[in-house]
């Protein structure tokens, strides 16, 4: 019989869960521009689900942005080094394959289990050591991952054509442009101009951001932004529910 917790109090931004729901998720604009609070809030909005719905594998370079979230239940994978990054994202892809032969057997068409959010924290690094190996590796997650409700959300501060090429961009539907430089950098990320026209947040002190999903764009002024001291309680509220309820199925409670 499964045990019951309770989820964690606090705000969920309508934005962020939103952006949790889209498929696959591209978040691009300039050094400076708010990338660190989109996805530090995505990820925060996801730990007032439980680790048995909402599970993250972080590939982060340099080993700083998401590190705090390693202590999170829900992080099942963290790779710092070029070499196990590139060998996380196939074992992403057995992941993958499993979870679609799973649904075979079941005859589904959507997996019956959590899902698995591959950030990557900076697409740069890898794009620009590991271009030849890490584009099919993305090109797959990116086609056939949606079913097995597995999805990228990937990042980057250099919105440039070879960092985000044709081919892996049309497979994110969904995408984040922050402030960017020029013109071109903002027709990389979302197909128009616009991101290069937000306001500075180095100057203005908050974040705007251009969003598109599909063919819905929409302008959001001064972005909600998820304090250390927020994310740190939810990570705390999960490490000690965890230590009750590890290895326990649990669920739970409606309206809690």
């Amino acid at each position: 019989m499964p045990y019951y917790y309770r989820l964690p109090g606090g705000p969920i931004y309508t934005i962020y869960r939103d952006m949790l729901d889209q498929t696959h998720l591209m978040i691009a604009g300039a050094t400076g521009s708010g990338k660190s609070t989109v996805l530090n809030a995505i990820i925060c909005t996801a730990l007032h689900y439980p680790p048995s719905e909402k599970q993250f594998i972080f590939l982060d370079r340099k080993g700083v942005e998401l590190d705090a979230f390693r202590a999170a239940p829900h992080c099942i994978g963290y790779a710092e080094t070029s070499a196990d990054m590139i060998q996380t994202l196939k074992k992403c892809i057995e992941i993958m394959d499993q979870r679609l032969q799973e649904m075979k057997r079941q005859g589904v068409k959507v997996y019956p289990g959590s899902d698995i959010y591959i950030v990557i924290d900076e697409l740069a690094d890898l794009m620009t050591t590991q271009k030849k190996t890490v584009t099919p590796l993305l090109q797959e997650l990116g086609i056939l991952a949606r079913a097995a409700k597995i999805h990228l959300i990937c990042c980057t501060q250099s919105p440039l054509r070879n960092i985000i090429p044709t081919e892996i961009k049309c497979n994110f539907p969904a995408r984040v442009a922050l402030k960017t430089a020029t013109r071109q950098d903002s027709r990389n990320i979302i197909d128009q101009a616009g991101a290069e026209l937000l306001p500075d947040p180095q100057t203005e002190h908050r974040a705007s951001c251009i969003y598109r999903r599909g063919a819905t764009t929409t302008l959001y002024n001064d972005i909600p932004r998820i304090d250390d001291e927020e994310r740190d309680r939810l990570i705390e509220h999960w490490r000690t529910a965890h230590k009750h309820f590890c290895n326990v199925p649990i669920r739970h409670k409606a309206g809690a």
